[in-house]
């Protein structure tokens, strides 16, 4: 399908820059550095349950603010037999073995060069990681004296090695668990998983503790850069998983005080923020939004420290309302006027023109994963960019072809983080690109509706799908580009 889609755009006398942008939709992961040597590694994520959306789906929506300038792309990595005794290194300088077999995945992340991370992806079996969000700015003085992060620990790339070797999310969420118990982390975050049965999410407190939730169907859990996770029963494996002797640890380290009320995973280890005094709304104002717009009908003070783990939604959640949410700023709101992408002055909004990627992965159950797992990727600002879906069961990439160009002008990612500079303080034109965004989405949810509904009846078997699903492909990507590129011809020299 790409080498194809390659020779219609030398045919269609599309800008040369175009081969780039199949490329920037071709893999994903990662945290960048800034001028100044601090990773910007803030993102926001929205878990959906089975019960709670449209089509007993279950939704996987992710933002990855980085600096802005990171290219990201498609990646669809083969299943692989290794040799024994071969092993994975860290960037931390951590050496770990590796498995005999590695399942196939496909990712949507950074291009290759930058420190692995923040990415999503699917694999083989319908296991997703929905992304990831930086939890450290977050920690408290006392966790972080009590459980100090490991310099040569495992690091963000944990979760696909995770991914690689699991065929539910319960078995990818407690190896994520059991890897941090080992070895370690260097960095806190936050990370969901899912399959079609449920859904998961896991938060490093520190170095070695950690503690993960799993979501009621019935519901959907915001997260942006704070510490969510409260109440935690070890006993009950069903629906927690945790680091060994994780209550005892923090009742010896004073993190946790029976005697003062049950354990709050979030209680012991977050707080970081309000402890100093720092950006108060900038994560909780993020998590008021959305349950402002998925759940109305319970009202939640913007000003509020804690809100709810999760809430089930006022009607059912499409993918739609996913991308809605993903694209907010406060719009109608008091807050509208003063948010700031940079996030400096303490009122972040849910989308921001920093973002270098951003995605809904839609896991169908029911249908095989070539057809029933779809990720939704946008490459740059989902201000600005399209949502296309790519099915699982999409082609390979030539890995050669499909490497990202990072030179000004020459990627897709480019020519989207051009109209996303066009678009800064630029209401009218956001409005434009927001009504053609809208249509170009419309008409790609209802092929892909009527698609899986002929799965669905036995009119399409799931394998012939497989070229459906590239045409589609291709077609919404060459519309998403056409898009940018007209507003970027236009705007040109304001």
């Amino acid at each position: 399908m790409w080498q194809n889609m390659y020779n219609r755009y030398k045919l269609m006398n599309i800008p040369k820059f175009f081969p780039a942008l199949l490329l920037v939709f071709a893999s994903l992961t990662g945290f960048s550095q800034t001028a100044g040597g601090q990773a910007k590694r803030e993102c926001f994520m929205i878990l959906v349950g089975k019960n709670a959306s449209a089509g007993g789906t279950v939704l996987l929506a992710h933002n990855n603010d980085l600096t802005g300038s990171e290219p990201s792309h498609l990646h669809k990595y083969s299943r692989e037999v290794h040799p024994k005794g071969d092993s994975i290194d860290f960037p931390s300088g951590l050496s770990i073995p590796q498995a005999d077999t590695t399942y196939a995945w496909l990712a949507l992340k950074i291009q290759k060069g930058y420190a692995e991370g923040d990415a999503v992806a699917i694999n083989e079996y319908g296991v997703a990681v929905a992304g990831g969000v930086a939890l450290k700015p977050d920690r408290n003085v006392r966790a972080e004296a009590a459980d100090p992060l490991v310099e040569k620990g495992v690091t963000g790339g944990i979760r696909y090695v995770a991914l690689q070797r699991s065929r539910t999310a319960r078995q990818c969420v407690k190896m994520i668990g059991d890897f941090y118990t080992r070895y370690g982390v260097t960095y806190p975050s936050g990370i969901g998983i899912a399959d079609t049965n449920e859904i998961w999410y896991i938060e490093s407190g520190g170095g070695h503790c950690w503690a993960a939730v799993r979501i009621p169907d019935s519901c959907y859990w915001p997260q942006a850069n704070g510490y969510r996770i409260g109440y935690v029963d070890p006993g009950d494996t069903v629906n927690y998983y945790c680091s060994p002797g994780l209550l005892d640890f923090c009742e010896t380290h004073g993190l946790w005080n029976p005697g003062q009320g049950r354990f709050d995973f979030a209680a012991a280890f977050g707080g970081g923020r309000k402890e100093r005094n720092e950006k108060p709304f900038y994560d909780t104002r993020r998590i008021w939004r959305c349950f402002k717009l998925l759940t109305p009908s319970v009202d939640l003070s913007p000003e509020a420290e804690r809100y709810p783990q999760c809430l089930p939604p006022d009607q059912k959640i499409s993918l739609t309302d996913c991308f809605a949410v993903l694209r907010d700023r406060y719009e109608k709101t008091p807050f509208e006027s003063i948010v700031d992408d940079s996030g400096e002055n303490g009122e972040r909004p849910i989308a921001s023109r920093n973002a270098v990627h951003t995605d809904v992965i839609s896991l169908k159950p029911g249908l095989p994963v070539d057809a029933g797992a779809v990720m939704w990727a946008g490459i740059g600002s989902p201000l600005v960019t399209v949502y296309v879906p790519f099915a699982f069961g999409t082609q390979s990439m030539d890995n050669d072809y499909f490497e990202t160009d990072t030179q000004a002008g020459s990627s897709a990612f480019r020519i989207f983080k051009e109209l996303a500079d066009h678009a800064r303080n630029n209401k009218r034109l956001l409005r434009k690109i927001r009504k053609e965004q809208s249509e170009i989405e419309k008409h790609s949810i209802e092929d892909v509706n009527r698609l899986i509904d002929d799965i669905d009846a036995g009119m399409l078997p799931a394998k012939q799908s497989v070229s459906r699903w590239d045409d589609f492909s291709e077609h919404y990507l060459l519309k998403a580009l056409k898009m940018a590129e007209k507003f970027n011809k236009k705007y040109s020299g304001w």
